[in-house]
């Protein structure tokens, strides 16, 4: 009976041994996929990062090009017609004003 039991002690003892062996080799298989995963997901999000800049660079060259033909197109209308301008500006003064009057009234 005792030769049986060492027996088992032994045969546990290995199998033990066997387990933490195949522990440490699926341990070792999940770091790898994990790495995989985590160089894949950099990838990709260098990508995108790369992608978002291109478009807001083109949207910033965009805005800069429109405001750049307001901006002409605003000089050439003061030009060609100064009262208009003056005009609009003394009563955009005036609704400014009459907006922050109005405002400090309420206080």
């Amino acid at each position: 009976m005792a030769d049986n039991m060492a027996d088992a002690g032994t045969r546990m003892g290995e199998h033990g041994r066997a387990v933490r062996e195949e522990i440490k080799d699926a341990a070792g298989e999940v770091r790898a996929a994990a790495g995989e995963a985590a160089s894949r997901f950099s990838s990709v999000a260098g990508e995108y990062a790369g992608q978002a800049k291109q478009y807001a660079q083109r949207g910033y060259r965009f805005a800069v090009d429109k405001g750049k033909v307001a901006k002409d197109k605003t000089e050439d209308f003061i030009q060609e017609h100064p009262w208009y301008a003056v005009g609009i500006a003394l009563g955009a003064g005036v609704l400014v004003g009459m907006l922050l009057r109005g405002r400090s009234n309420s206080d």
